[in-house]
């Protein structure tokens, strides 16, 4: 962005990724969906090249968008967010239509409005009486005072005209009715057709992939919503083994459908939003607390689109050390037992070593079996090149020899691939050398680092190094 010429190239120029730089790819969908819906209106450029417009929202909002001094987007905003919010890149998402249409976009006028609501003070007044919007622009949330006036006008309905008000609005909101019966099946204790249900959807949901095209303004993100509060309503209400249930079939079906779908992770972030319910069910769950772990660690390994991510801050948090025994010899045995499949390169086998072992060490630390950490490193270290992790261990436990052997060892083994791990090997050696105090030794290394890799950094390394033992002015003349 930093390159275009004029503020008005600058802003016909941007592309959809420079919109996700900037405010991020959930805020960018939504200010898409703002300008699709119309909410954009009376746009209009700044003396500056900076664009203006009204954008209605829970309120008519007006935001400006412009460069700040490093050439980057910057917003302002009457709305709650203030700054780099939907409403700015709704607007450009409109300046953007125009220019593609050769629509002009006005100057504004001196005496605009909109040019005395962006300043400080009005500003601030107006983001305080925003609050009190009945509202959230965002979530939908009612406000205290409109509940208040439902909950006033609930109370003067008899009991019959509440029936007949439900049964209303269940035959305008089908949903409504599915929501009532759900919660007489919860309520009975008889959820098998519930959960039944609820599994056909999931597997209905997963059966169509995302997909984006964004400047077409077309595509499609499978809606997990309901799903999620039908999940949130099951544990609530007390079924967390049924949550669980339903859990697996989520991750399965969802990880199949990332993989299948074309966006920019809309689909994903629609999963990812179940997690946290299901992370809940799995700790209220009737499973017993090794088990717990196996389910979480099973739902991460399988994960490769980081949409399981809630599992791994379970896994680290406390759990009873006999949990953590029994996951530690579980992985233990599925390490020994691993084997490379026929179509598995060397890289994918290398991964899935490297992703158990990791778990194992964290569970033997948890277990308090600290001495076979290092061990199995060794063994690991041979089987996947994993040398950096093993030479930090043996670092940490002072060991600096063994430390020294193993670094060597891994430089001998890589041959020269693999140059970033030899180049952190090399680094460890030289935090050895600097922790056993032998200065000429980092020196030396710092040096032949110097001659493998020039540049600014390694030349001050370099230097810096040397004057330690006041070996620089004739290290800087070889």
């Amino acid at each position: 962005m930093t390159n275009m010429k004029t503020p008005s190239d600058r802003f016909a120029s941007l592309t959809w990724n420079d919109l996700e730089d900037w405010s991020g790819s959930k805020i960018v969908s939504r200010g898409k969906s703002y300008q699709r819906q119309g909410l954009v209106s009376g746009l209009a450029k700044t003396a500056d090249g900076s664009l203006i417009a009204w954008v209605e929202g829970t309120k008519r909002y007006t935001a400006k968008v412009g460069w700040d001094e490093n050439g980057q987007l910057t917003s302002i905003c009457t709305c709650p967010y203030q700054f780099d919010c939907k409403h700015g890149v709704a607007m450009v998402i409109e300046y953007l239509d125009h220019h593609k249409n050769n629509r002009q976009v006005p100057e504004v006028k001196q005496d605009d409005d909109r040019l005395r609501l962006l300043e400080g003070s009005d500003l601030d007044d107006e983001l305080d009486d925003d609050w009190n919007d009945d509202w959230d622009d965002d979530e939908r949330v009612m406000s205290e005072e409109t509940q208040k006036e439902i909950d006033i006008f609930l109370s003067g309905k008899t009991k019959g005209q509440l029936i007949q008000l439900i049964h209303e609005l269940s035959k305008q909101y089908p949903e409504i009715a599915r929501d009532i019966s759900d919660r007489k099946q919860m309520t009975s204790g008889n959820t098998n057709i519930l959960v039944t249900r609820l599994l056909r959807e999931i597997r209905e949901i997963g059966d169509e992939p995302g997909w984006q095209d964004y400047w077409r303004e077309e595509g499609f993100t499978p809606d997990y919503s309901g799903i999620r509060g039908k999940l949130e309503a099951l544990l609530k209400a007390g079924y967390a083994d049924e949550v669980l249930t339903l859990g697996k079939e989520l991750v399965t079906t969802g990880i199949h459908l990332v993989e299948m779908s074309h966006d920019e992770g809309e689909t994903a972030m629609e999963i990812a939003g179940c997690m946290p319910v299901i992370v809940e069910a799995l700790d209220r769950s009737s499973l017993d607390p090794a088990d717990k772990l196996n389910w979480a660690l099973d739902t991460l390994l399988k994960d490769q689109f980081e949409v399981c991510g809630e599992f791994a801050d379970y896994l680290n948090r406390r759990h009873p050390e006999s949990a953590w025994h029994a996951l530690a010899d579980r992985l233990l045995a599925d390490l020994k037992g691993l084997e490379r499949a026929e179509d598995e390169d060397d890289f994918g086998r290398d991964y899935t070593r490297d992703r158990l072992s990791d778990w194992a060490i964290h569970a033997l630390e948890e277990a308090g079996r600290t001495d076979e950490i290092i061990p199995l490193c060794e063994v690991e270290a041979k089987e996947t090149n994993s040398y950096v992790r093993l030479v930090k261990r043996l670092i940490i436990a002072r060991r600096y020899k063994d430390a020294e052997r193993w670094i060597q060892k891994g430089l001998r083994a890589l041959k020269g691939r693999w140059p970033g791990i030899g180049g952190t090997l090399r680094e460890q050696l030289r935090e050895v050398r600097a922790l056993e105090g032998n200065w000429p030794a980092v020196a030396a290394i710092q040096v032949e680092e110097f001659v493998r890799s020039p540049s600014r950094e390694t030349f001050a390394d370099c230097k810096k190094a040397c004057g330690k033992i006041k070996a620089w002015p004739k290290v800087r003349r070889h």
